[in-house]
This record gives C-alpha cells, structure tokens and sequence, in this order.
C-alpha cells in the first residue's frame, strides 16, 4: 500500500467513523437517561437521509438549508416518541419498550418504501464529485464535509453535556435518577430533552452519511445494527465509549474492506460484540464513564 493511498483510505475510515460515533452517540444518549434501547434508531437515520434528499428535490434548495430542517424534524419527532410512547412507561419496562420500537421502526421503514419506492438513489450536492488533488493524493470533498459537520456536532454535543445546567442535569439523571429527582431535577423534561437529541442526532447522521453512500429505505438497519455493537462494546451508555468504537470501527472497516468484503467485516464486529459480552459485559469502558 503506498502512502497516497494510505491516507486516502485513513481520511475515508475517519469521515465514516465520525458519523458512525454521532449515530452510535445518539443511541447511548437515549440509554444512558432512559434505560431503554430504541430499536427504531436505524429507521429514523434512513427517514433523515430520503428525506434530505426529498427536500432538495422537491424545493431546489441546497444541501446547507435542506440539512437543519431534517435535523429539526428529527428532533421533534424525538420529542413526539417520548411524550407519545416513552413517557407513558415505567422504569424496567424493558418488553413494552421493545415492541414499541419495533413498531415504529416497522411503520416507518414499510411508510418510507410505500412513499419512495425500493430504488436507491444517490444525493446530488454540488459537491458530491468535487475532490482534493494534492499531488497523488486525492480526497473527495464530501468525506470532508461529512467528517467537518460530525466533529462540529461532537464537539457541540460534549460542551453541552459539560458546561450547561441541562447537560449537567442529564449527566445527574443518567447517573443516579433517585437523587436527580431530590435535588428537584424534573426526569420527564430531562428525558424529553435527551430522547428528542438522540433523535436528532440520528437524523443528521443520516442527512451526513447520505454524502458518501446511496440511500434505500431499507437501509437503517444495517446501521443500527452496527451502532447496537459499538454500545455494548463501548459500554452501554457510556458516550466516550460509543465515540471511541464509532471512530475506530470506521477507520478498521475502511481498511479491512480493502481485503475482505463488508459481510465479513460485519461478521468481525458482530464477533467483537459477543467476545466484549462474553469477558466483559459492561463493556470496554465500563459504567464508570457514562456520559
């Protein structure tokens, strides 16, 4: 491998783990105050990619107008789950949560193929084909895009949690609800905020990743299933757990699929998940670092 296309492969890893850790940090978000696991994740990602694309379609505006309003929508549609379905739940409910999820993710998933159709199709952006030439390198620009509006939203996302009282105070239910609750912490507002960033979350990944690949209405799953194993591998709700792996199954896909093809690597992640399950349940990072 030459160094040219070393780098090019590491930026490639690199842009797709980013968006990888802001899909996956979405979903601990949402553990991590809850308890619950939202198995509808990947279909609200999928609803985010086709529908940037339906908006810059059906209006003509650019790709930096048409991304806040799925962002927007996605967190309101968060917000809706909650106050919905969520809120009406108790603390262990772990079965009614499930197959609520799952219903959503069924409902939206068979709403998206009934609106647009099984045909995949690729975002047009001006700067979809546009790359970088420097010498023999050459790096598409939407990777670089992709990666600069990830690390952007991270970086939002840890100043939040760090230095707001919201963030504090979610940080506080997620830790220990009890005392949350006797320092006068309101969980539903709190739960409503983190359910309604998760959401949001997922739909920016998917108005992001649908920079570099084509975009199905099946297409959700896969990724939730991928963010499923970077959660248990990081650590369920440990969000430095869920960035690390994002980042680090992005860049080891990128450069395994160069040599085997993306069944077998999902087979590796997969196999990764269970060995983390099997020696250390709480995964790599424990319960010690949540949020």
């Amino acid at each position: 491998m030459t160094p040219e296309v070393f780098v090019e492969v590491l930026i490639n890893g690199i842009a797709i783990g980013s968006v990888y850790a802001l899909f996956a940090l979405g979903l601990a978000l949402i553990f991590g105050v809850l308890e619950f696991v939202n198995f509808a994740h990947g279909e609200f990602y999928m609803i985010g990619a086709m529908l940037i694309s339906a908006i810059m379609i059906g209006t003509g505006v650019n790709y930096w107008l048409a991304l806040p309003v799925v962002v927007m929508a996605s967190l309101v549609a968060g917000v809706v789950l909650y106050d919905v379905f969520w809120r009406r739940l108790r603390q262990g409910d772990y079965e009614k949560s499930i197959l609520i999820t799952i219903g959503i993710a069924l409902i939206l998933q068979n709403g998206a193929l009934y609106v647009w159709g099984p045909t995949p199709r690729l975002l047009e952006t001006g700067f979809t084909t546009s790359v970088i030439v420097l010498g023999d390198l050459v790096i598409p620009v939407a990777r670089i895009v992709a990666m600069s509006i990830s690390f952007t939203v991270l970086l939002l996302v840890y100043l939040g949690l760090n230095k707001t009282r919201g963030g504090l105070a979610l940080r506080g239910v997620a830790q220990n609800r009890a005392a949350a609750t006797m320092v006068g912490i309101q969980l539903h507002k709190i739960s409503r905020v983190a359910v309604g960033v998760g959401i949001g979350l997922c739909g920016l990944s998917g108005g992001v990743l649908a920079l570099i690949y084509t975009i199905f209405p099946t297409m959700g799953y896969i990724l939730a299933f991928k963010a499923f194993a970077i959660v248990i591998i990081g650590g369920l709700g440990s969000l430095a757990g869920a960035i690390i792996v994002g980042f680090t199954l992005g860049i080891v896909e990128s450069f395994v699929t160069l040599y085997m093809s993306s069944g077998s690597m999902n087979m590796l992640v997969f196999g990764a998940m269970i060995a983390v399950l099997l020696f250390r349940p709480l995964g790599l990072f424990g319960r010690q670092l949540r949020l």
